[in-house]
């Protein structure tokens, strides 16, 4: 797997490339990234090939595995580290012009605590990072190959049956049920939905996958990340409709986060949305509970 980009700018005498050691069977996430266990060994090599016409004049070359947390607070972008150990891989030097230096590299025994996550108002990011340091009055040369990082957990103790009811007055009265109230990342939602009383027009339902992101409890926001349509048409009195959902189709869910270095949180809802005639919506959420059992790892 082969992560290259040429440094931009004009002035770059050189194109750095890392390749990780992940192999044609290792997985890769929504983003493409390779996925690590968190105390998993990220090992490959890091190429620096000298362009034509002129050589590389270096203060030494650093090869670092990293982990942050990027934020954002008002305007302000900010980052929380989490990991960072590196190789100096070699000392200052002139690099032929032409010349293509590779640097195996290894990292062994570092702890990645946390999951890979890409938000809307925070992102948690491992990577390894090249550094070519120029004299001045010249920039550092600065290449990122991003990882994910997944692991596993226990399933919960307990795994409640979820029972709802949405009601207006005289005009609707509606029970639906889920079968639990906790999933892992390729389970499969299964419930019914009971019309007991029907003196609206219901055109369509559907049930939304909502995310709400907390990040230091200064930013809240709530994202729809899936809909599933359960019923298109009007309903009438004593009609039950079945709910089968699979999550696995959804593949940018993550499990719930309760609190991530202290950063933030991500919670999720399954929301029942119906919409009438006159495009009137009523709805009822309910929290769950996300987790990525072993299976969801295959």
């Amino acid at each position: 797997m082969n992560a290259a980009l040429e440094v931009l700018g004009v002035s770059s005498p050189c194109v750095v490339s890392v390749e990780l050691d992940a192999g044609e069977h290792r997985r890769v996430d929504a983003r493409r990234r390779p996925i690590y266990a968190p105390a998993e060994t990220v090992s490959g090599t890091v190429s620096v090939r000298v362009k034509s016409g002129r050589p590389l004049a270096h203060r030494g070359i650093q090869i670092e595995c990293v982990g942050f947390i990027d934020g954002l607070r008002g305007r302000r972008h900010t980052r929380q580290e989490l990991l960072s150990v590196g190789l100096r891989c070699e000392e200052a030097d002139v690099i032929p012009a032409g010349e293509v230096r590779r640097y195996p590299f290894a990292f062994v025994d570092i702890d990645k605590p946390y999951d890979t996550y890409d938000g809307i108002n925070v992102r948690l990011r491992y990577a390894v990072r090249v550094t070519v340091q120029r004299p001045q009055p010249y920039h550092p040369i600065v290449e990122e190959c991003d990882l994910a990082v997944q692991q596993a957990t226990p399933p919960p103790d307990l795994n409640p049956s979820i029972r709802m009811e949405v009601g207006i007055e005289d005009v609707l009265h509606i029970e639906f049920e889920y079968s639990h109230s906790n999933f892992h990342l390729k389970d499969v939602v299964i419930g019914k939905i009971y019309f007991l009383l029907v003196r609206v027009k219901i055109k369509r339902m559907e049930i939304e996958i909502r995310r709400r992101e907390n990040v230091r409890g200064l930013h809240s926001e709530l994202e729809t990340v899936a809909k599933y349509e359960v019923m298109d048409g009007a309903p009438v009195r004593g009609e039950s409709i079945p709910v089968r959902l699979f999550l696995a189709q959804y593949p940018t869910l993550t499990p719930t986060y309760r609190s991530v270095a202290g950063v933030f949180t991500v919670k999720y809802f399954l929301n029942l949305v119906m919409i009438d005639e006159d495009d009137r919506r009523y709805w009822k959420q309910h929290e769950v509970f996300l987790w990525r059992d072993a299976k969801d790892m295959a």
